[in-house]
């Protein structure tokens, strides 16, 4: 029964993509930026959801299971703290430029600036190059996620083609607006479901109360365990959001400059509501799942939400780790076949 629930999901994601179409004025500027039209809430969403990859639901569990709640300062409070910076002194700035001069890539911004057409198609190489891991990652954690969800019966590699097919199906089709439109969906999806997923989770283990005293106390305090080098070199990393070619892209789909106001001001509570509850889900796998050995632990949440909910709810909730994973691998993939057509053809 899950797996029709994730099934129907992604009918869902394909009808919304073709509806945005609808909207299509037939020209390059709209597929790619979407004629810089996007309100504020769908750019909150957007940016939101984009730079939320498999990692950070998936990954941030599995690194809290070994880790614990330090796992939270090192990643999600470098990130609530920085990117909003990234988006006012860097976003605002790049959708002024590309405002004025109709840029859509980077490399368009980079080879004007410095006036060489080598440096453009350079960045252009060194940006695939640094992208196209970070696709496969979403599509190896979206067909793990099916994999585990259905025991198995469907391969991590059936899995992760089917997520591909349908993205590349919406995106090709709908262009920036249908990605914006669906990555907005999927984002209200898994920041909701993943706040039922802890509750129920949970709830089935006895409250927390109860199940947080089952764990490991070194896992809840674990500042000792931080040095302070690290912690900065956490704090610097969040600064790579305004090189991502998919988050560039987004910033010059905004209406206007004060679209971006709600983004800087949102972004650290949508933070909070996705990561607390994976980091503490994390955690309190250590108690249904205990033992698992490295990479495995990237797997936690999938299991504890098959161990304590099966069946149709499973399916819903497999349904919120889909939409985290696609609301970046879509606005990825427009983002390299925007470089492509813009710096190479």
């Amino acid at each position: 029964m899950s797996i029709a629930v994730i099934f129907i999901y992604l009918l869902v994601v394909l009808v919304l993509g073709a509806l945005s179409h609808k909207l299509f004025r037939n020209t390059g500027e709209d597929y790619f930026v979407a004629s810089r039209t996007i309100n504020w809430f769908v750019l909150l969403m957007t940016l939101f959801g984009t730079n939320m990859t498999a990692f950070s639901i998936l990954g941030a569990s599995g690194e809290a299971y070994h880790r614990g709640i330090g796992v939270f300062a090192l990643m999600a409070s470098s990130t609530a703290i920085v990117a909003p910076c990234v988006f006012l002194f860097i976003g605002t700035r790049l959708w002024r430029l590309g405002k004025r001069f109709g840029y859509v890539t980077q490399a368009q911004y980079f080879r004007d600036r410095w006036e060489s057409g080598g440096l453009g198609l350079l960045l252009f190489i060194v940006l695939v190059l640094l992208l196209i891991p970070y696709l496969l990652i979403g599509v190896m954690g979206g067909g793990g996620t099916l994999a585990t969800l259905t025991d198995g019966k469907i391969p991590q590699w059936v899995g992760g083609l089917l997520i591909s097919l349908v993205v590349l199906s919406y995106v090709t089709y709908s262009g920036m607006r249908g990605t914006a439109w669906v990555n907005t969906f999927q984002t209200l999806v898994f920041m909701v479901l993943g706040g039922i997923t802890f509750f129920i989770i949970v709830n089935r283990m006895g409250g927390f109360s109860s199940a947080i005293s089952k764990v490991d106390a070194g896992l809840l305090m674990q500042a000792e365990h931080i040095k302070p080098l690290e912690l900065l070199t956490y704090i610097c990393m969040p600064l790579c959001v305004g090189m991502f070619p998919h988050i560039f892209s987004h910033f010059l789909t905004a209406k206007e400059v004060g679209t971006f106001r709600y983004a800087i001001i949102l972004y650290p509570v949508c933070i909070a509501i996705v990561w607390i509850p994976s980091v503490l889900l994390g955690i309190l796998g250590n108690v249904d799942v205990p033992d698992l050995q490295g990479s495995q632990a990237n797997n936690v949440l999938i299991q504890m939400i098959g161990i304590h909910a099966p069946g149709i709810l499973a399916g819903f909730l497999g349904a919120g780790v889909f939409a985290a994973i696609m609301s970046s691998l879509d606005s990825q993939s427009l983002a390299v076949g925007s470089m492509f057509t813009h710096d190479i053809v």
